[in-house]
């Protein structure tokens, strides 16, 4: 097994994934932006800045295309061996909502569990189990979610852990050429004639 506690040290989540979509760029495989968040300067009585505070909601961490397709991209990390449905805000969630609504689009949400394990979660996985987990606070009712070739039976609770995910979507932090190749099984969620592959029940 690799030891991932050396996997990007150093480096945080986003900085990881920026990191990456150099590569990416680099190799002409996509091309992917970080929203810039926006920043109110707080000054003194003298009008220097001493310190800034965040300006309105936040919103996806990154943006861009994959092969002709648009991508979008939302980084969580935990220092816990969980993490929380609701860790993808309301507004957050909205915004993704809206962005994915299109055919062909691909939404992703990153998850690192203490920069040591590293997973790329489809967006329409994190959207179910939101909605039931979450919206409609709902624990108990079963859900299996099936896309992208896979299928995932959502914990009934509020969170879920690392051997409670797909292994399908696990990201391998030690690739030769882009490291953390989050877009490895997105490139395989695009078909030859260029189509977005989503196949449920």
């Amino acid at each position: 097994m690799k030891n991932y506690s050396y996997a990007n040290r150093g480096e945080s989540l986003e900085d990881s994934i920026r990191t990456a979509n150099e590569r990416y760029r680099q190799h002409g495989l996509a091309f992917i932006h970080k929203n810039a968040t926006e920043f109110k300067p707080i000054r003194d009585n003298k009008g220097k800045i001493v310190n800034c505070k965040v300006e309105g909601k936040a919103t996806i961490d990154f943006l861009g295309r994959i092969k002709g397709f648009p991508l979008a991209v939302e980084a969580k990390n935990t220092n816990d061996v969980s993490i929380r449905w609701d860790r993808v805000e309301d507004n957050q969630a909205e915004d993704m909502e809206i962005f994915c609504r299109e055919p062909g689009t691909i939404g992703l949400v990153v998850v690192s569990f203490s920069y040591k394990r590293y997973f790329a979660i489809p967006w329409y996985f994190w959207e179910k189990a939101y909605d039931l987990r979450v919206r409609k606070n709902d624990r108990k009712t079963p859900l299996a979610i099936q896309a992208y070739g896979t299928t995932w039976d959502i914990p009934t609770k509020a969170s879920f852990r690392i051997d409670e995910i797909p292994p399908e979507f696990e990201v391998d932090p030690f690739d030769p050429k882009i490291t953390l190749h989050y877009l490895k099984r997105a490139f395989m969620y695009i078909t030859p004639n260029m189509q977005c592959k989503k196949t449920e029940n």
